[in-house]
């Protein structure tokens, strides 16, 4: 049986090269992409992938970067990174293509933070599109985008189901790399930079819990312990996303037999009061 699926990436920094691992199983697993939407690291990663870029060839590009070729610092004005060794990088494996010439569809959101918008972006340059999602407020500069001012579209919904549902009716998978409630007694908070992280963490699985009814599946790499901060772990990440992928290809295909039989019978039933 043929499975076609939406995918819908989210974001968490340096833990969401699990992507990477994920999305070589659902390939390996003949699980055919129609559609992705991706927010921050997710943009990244399914822009690539839609323009063309082989996951193999991308975990060897990753595997061979360092942290300092991603880091441009400037003056703190709107953010500590200016992001332009960043969107070099993004430009590159986006072929410099705009998002009517990818070989899959693809979306990307980002946060409007002045008029507190969630946007979604499918038109343009997509390295323009990919390096507004992945502003991390305070990290990176805000992109400025015609009378918009743009950061990361975790802000409002890191894993963009609403998005990837909006690109068509194919069964939706959801990937989060973030906070998912999980007790914290042996990550108690050692500085104020903790603490803000943990606050932000539970201020985003509230949001994710109200949005996962969207999705039909939802894969989990069980990436809490890598250094969203780093690529260090980079490789470590990757194999993470394989597995959790592997957890879940058995669900995603019997759902997609239950996708079919439900369309099916719908089809039956307009055709009987056809006739």
């Amino acid at each position: 049986m043929s499975v076609k699926i939406g995918l819908a990436l989210g974001g968490g920094a340096m833990r969401g090269l699990a992507h990477i691992g994920v999305i070589e199983v659902l390939e390996q697993e003949g699980i055919q992409i129609a559609y992705v939407a991706g927010c921050s690291i997710g943009a990244i990663i399914g822009a690539a992938y839609c323009c063309g870029a082989p996951m193999p060839m991308l975990e060897k590009l990753v595997m061979a970067l360092e942290d300092r070729d991603l880091i441009d610092v400037t003056l703190p004005r709107q953010g500590l990174v200016k992001g332009v060794r960043a969107q070099s990088i993004i430009r590159t494996l986006t072929h410099d293509k705009n998002f009517d010439q990818t070989n899959i569809p693809f979306a990307a959101i980002a946060v409007d933070l002045p008029k507190a918008e969630l946007v979604v972006l499918n038109t343009g340059k997509i390295y323009t599109a990919v390096r507004a999602s992945m502003s991390i407020p305070g990290v990176f500069e805000p992109v400025v985008m015609g009378d918009r001012l743009l950061v990361d579209g975790g802000a409002m919904q890191r894993v963009p189901l609403a998005a990837a549902r909006a690109m068509g009716d194919e069964l939706l998978v959801g990937v989060d790399i973030g906070y998912r409630g999980e007790p914290r007694e042996q990550e108690k908070p050692a500085s104020t930079l903790d603490i803000i992280n943990q606050t932000l963490d539970l201020m985003g699985w509230e949001i994710i819990r109200l949005q996962e009814q969207l999705a039909d599946v939802m894969i989990l790499p069980k990436v809490r312990h890598i250094n969203p901060y780093t690529m260090k772990q980079a490789q470590e990440c990757i194999e993470l996303g394989r597995a959790a992928a592997r957890e879940r290809v058995e669900d995603i295909k019997k759902a997609a037999l239950k996708r079919a039989a439900e369309l099916e019978q719908r089809k039956g039933e307009v055709e009987s009061s056809g006739q």
